[in-house]
């Protein structure tokens, strides 16, 4: 599951010494004022556990370099009280993404316009990129923004290497076509002069 963290460790969960907790029921048993506000226990999820620096058991998370397992216990079942998650789209929704966004970088990329089109690569995954952000702040959805950017930059990449190779192979038909006669397959006869002085020279 993706978790939704409420935040840091410290600010997100109110913290009470078990000992404390004990002690303050044994006083409000004997009539005496509590060590802690007992009342702030009434009606809610209590999750005990051990959340002391030096266990095995903390953890870095994306928002706090250390966090208890205990302090992870307690995220998941604030999400589950709360019915607070982060949802992932299918992979299926993804590879239609990818392939979308694939034709519509394809549909751009010109043999004429390289860095215009390098550009507008660059602005496609930086709205795509903000969209996704965005759906994952404001609806809780997780897109993967990874598998389309990349899919974005080997496509720019991949036509733009093919209209590299297509122009060469233009340029080379053109000269063809004006250096050699079409019905004999010889050189033209300024062509070929120019290939003798070229050798005479040397």
């Amino acid at each position: 599951m993706l978790i939704n963290w409420p935040g840091g460790w410290k600010k997100s969960f109110q913290h009470f010494s078990f000992y404390d907790v004990i002690s303050s029921f044994a006083k409000i048993k004997k009539g005496e004022k509590p060590d802690i506000p007992i009342e702030r226990l009434r009606n809610k999820a209590c999750v005990v556990g051990m959340a002391a620096s030096g266990l095995m058991d903390i953890k870095p998370i994306p928002i706090e370099p250390l966090y208890p397992a205990m302090g992870v216990n307690a995220a998941i079942l604030d999400n589950i009280i709360r019915a607070n998650f982060f949802h992932e789209v299918p992979d299926g929704f993804i590879i239609a993404l990818i392939i979308i966004i694939s034709l519509v970088t394809g549909g751009f990329v010109s043999i004429y316009h390289p860095v215009r089109d390098f550009f507008a690569s660059v602005i496609i995954i930086t709205i795509y990129s903000a969209a996704a952000v965005v759906s994952f702040i404001c609806l809780k959805v997780w897109i993967n923004i990874i598998y389309p950017a990349a899919a974005i930059l080997v496509t720019y990449i991949g036509l733009t290497l093919y209209n590299e190779v297509q122009i060469n192979l233009e340029k080379k038909s053109l000269f063809r076509l004006a250096t050699t006669d079409r019905l004999t397959n010889l050189f033209q006869k300024e062509h070929f002069n120019t290939l003798m002085r070229i050798k005479l020279s040397e």
